[in-house]
């Protein structure tokens, strides 16, 4: 890293300020998307059976992009991390979070470097800024959660792009070819944090924002009638001509790899994008603005999930036209000043890569705090360059000689006063505890869930991720486990997931199968509670029908690359019992529910998720069918390698008087 002593003393501290306020993270586990992306993605878990072209042909939770069912999220850098993580220390989520931590601390590192290497900082500026950013709060989703990597790991290919962009274009004049190789690492690395992240295809964008201010100075001084300048004129014009041909070139292969575009997200998740007019989601998206803007600048709230009814619509902009007038008013007014360069590079950061979360394209969420991580070095770069131009008009002030000339101060000889290091110290300590303070939540997902009600109360999704994880606790008599369901139903009753969940509450009565009804109505498409319903139904002496859905939800499921096992299970439970019913019960579906069973089991045994969850599989009542129905139908020598093929994990949800029957009847009495 190039620089002095001291600014590399200063982008080390930095790094490990970054690093030290996320130690408390790395006694988490696996939360919210890091199960699908990391622990059900067979690109990660299994490395022995998928290769480095399923990566590349794969989204980011394991799904292939020419799917129907794809979400079309391409990052398949961040996801070789994961694969080589699970290589190295296996699927330990300890890894995976020390992994983390350490790339957020080189992210620290690499933004003090770049605002090192700017020159339109002093020095004081610069680490005001980079710990500014180090500390923020809103980055503890893009540590805490594994998943968060790919911000992480993107903007530090995105930081490398501008820097090289920039130096590009401060020797091209001089050094034509230096200019030229600069231009091509620079494109390389915007590749490399696209691939990372979607949002790295800005880098060259956010570069350009420097030469668009040299070409507005050359026209406003009309010095353009000079031939030198003349000549900077046009290198910088071809400069941002190049750097929008390459963008444009690597969204079309991004477009062109990852086939038709993203699928629209479901109403609980993002209500705006399902809004007609397109007067009332701006309105919406205005409020939305504000509400980003707030959290960059006070970061009081912190919840997992802003979605459904979290953000009403206002009835006036007003608090956006204020945003917008900061925003956008502040950095227009100095522009007028010396210190363009500085403001235009913070505004880039700022605004041009809060596209993605602005509304302008399809998200899956109304608001996500892990989308401010290169806006929030915007933030703290115009934080920290406001600050360094007060200080140094202060010290002009203070110097007639220097005001006599109308000359600043040299930036390198400037720094901020004890009072404005006192309110750095007292911002910075505010946003440090409050980083340290989420991190608890994110530890694990009750923590995370009960926090994010508490900050959100109106979140139907909240509510019932709540009342998920109690169901996985095995609190189901617990009140808040109802009390949470009616909450999420009484803000969105056409939640199909909550009333599936209230089903459980009533598992063995006729209202469970009206409640599946109704969820089943609202959402047809859900593989999961089409199970449950045909596996109520064949509980309940409705077994054709039964078997009709379980059927088709076996087939949907099957579609998948991991499919979930407890459906294929709920089938042979659905069979089971046809068969039976029958009399005299011969069993002629013995084989199909065999195979089944043993469909179960690889699953179980070949994907991390379901062996590290055998709460799902439920397994234990498939052999507790299974084996009784082998032997009836004389098949001792099949039921025998079924008893003795019950893995590890199954058994301990089975019985000890049930593997004491079979160790005696199939295995010689002894233990299996």
């Amino acid at each position: 890293m190039e620089g002095s002593w001291s600014q590399r003393c200063d982008a080390l501290v930095v790094a490990a300020v970054g690093a030290l306020l996320y130690v408390n993270t790395l006694k988490a586990g696996f939360l919210l998307d890091d199960t699908v992306a990391i622990r059900a993605n067979p690109d990660v878990v299994t490395p022995d059976r998928t290769t480095l072209q399923d990566v590349w042909a794969d989204d980011f939770w394991g799904t292939p992009l020419n799917d129907s069912k794809s979400h079309k999220s391409f990052r398949p850098l961040t996801t070789l991390t994961f694969r080589w993580t699970v290589e190295l220390f296996g699927v330990s989520p300890w890894a995976f979070h020390v992994g983390n931590v350490v790339i957020y601390g080189v992210c620290c590192a690499v933004f003090t470097w770049f605002l090192q290497r700017l020159g339109v900082l002093s020095r004081g500026a610069c680490v005001a800024a980079a710990l500014l950013f180090a500390c923020h709060p809103v980055h503890v989703e893009n540590v805490a959660q594994l998943v968060g990597r790919a911000d992480t790991l993107g903007m530090i290919f995105f930081v490398l792009s501008m820097d090289a962009y920039l130096s590009g274009a401060r020797c091209c004049e001089a050094r034509l070819m230096r200019g030229v190789a600069y231009g091509v690492l620079a494109s390389a690395l915007c590749f490399a944090s696209m691939l990372c992240k979607e949002v790295g295809l800005l880098a060259l964008a956010c570069g350009c924002a420097f030469d668009m201010i040299l070409v507005a100075q050359f026209l406003r001084r009309e010095t353009y009638k000079d031939a030198a300048s003349r000549k900077s004129l046009w290198a910088a014009l071809l400069r941002m001509a190049l750097a929008a041909a390459v963008s444009c070139g690597m969204l079309y292969w991004s477009m062109a790899i990852r086939g038709r575009i993203s699928p629209r997200p479901q109403y609980i998740e993002n209500p705006i994008q399902r809004e007609e007019l397109w007067t009332t989601r701006a309105l919406w998206y205005s409020e939305v603005h504000f509400w980003y803007f707030f959290l960059l600048v006070c970061p009081i709230y912190s919840c997992q999930d802003w979605g459904f009814n979290v953000i009403p619509c206002p009835d006036y902009p007003v608090k956006a036209a204020v945003t917008y007038l900061i925003v956008f008013g502040a950095p227009l007014a100095a522009l007028a000043t010396a210190h363009r360069e500085r403001v235009a590079i913070a505004t880039a950061l700022l605004v041009i890569t809060f596209v993605p979360a602005s509304g302008v394209l399809l998200v899956g969420t109304v608001l996500a705090e892990r989308l401010l991580l290169i806006p929030s070095a915007g933030f703290a770069l115009g934080a920290a360059a406001a600050w360094d131009a007060w200080d140094g008009a202060q010290q002009t002030a203070e110097t007639p000689a220097a005001a006599k000339n109308n000359k600043t101060p040299p930036r390198a000889a400037r720094g901020f006063s004890v009072v404005q290091w006192g309110v750095l110290g007292i911002v910075l300590a505010w946003y440090g505890g409050r980083t340290v303070t989420r991190n608890e939540d994110w530890v694990d997902p009750e923590s995370l869930y009960k926090s994010g009600v508490a900050t959100c109360p109106t979140s139907a999704k909240g509510h019932l991720q709540l009342s998920a994880e109690l169901a996985v606790l095995g609190k189901l008599q617990e009140p808040l486990y109802r009390e949470s369901l009616e909450k999420a139903l009484a803000i969105y009753p056409k939640y199909g997931h909550a009333l599936q969940n209230l089903a459980e509450l009533h598992r063995g009565e006729p209202k469970a199968m009206e409640l599946l009804k109704q969820a089943l109505q609202v959402n047809p498409g859900s593989v999961e509670i089409m199970a449950d319903l045909g596996e109520v139904m064949c509980k309940h002496g409705e077994v054709e029908e039964g078997l009709v859905l379980l059927r088709k939800a076996v087939g949907k499921e099957k579609q998948k690359r991991s499919p979930n096992p407890s459906v294929l299970g709920k089938l042979a439970t659905g069979l089971f019992l046809y068969d039976h019913s029958q009399q005299p019960a011969t069993y002629p579906h013995i084989d199909e529910i065999h195979d089944l069973y043993t469909e179960v089991i690889h699953i179980s045994e070949t994907v991390e998720y379901w062996r590290a969850a055998p709460g799902h599989m439920e397994c234990s009542v498939r052999v507790d069918m299974l084996i009784p129905a082998l032997a009836q139908a004389q098949r001792f020598e099949q039921a025998k390698k079924v008893a003795l093929s019950i893995p590890p994990h199954c058994k301990k949800l089975m019985k000890a008087e049930t593997l004491k029957q079979y160790a005696g009847v199939f295995n010689g009495g002894k233990p299996i």
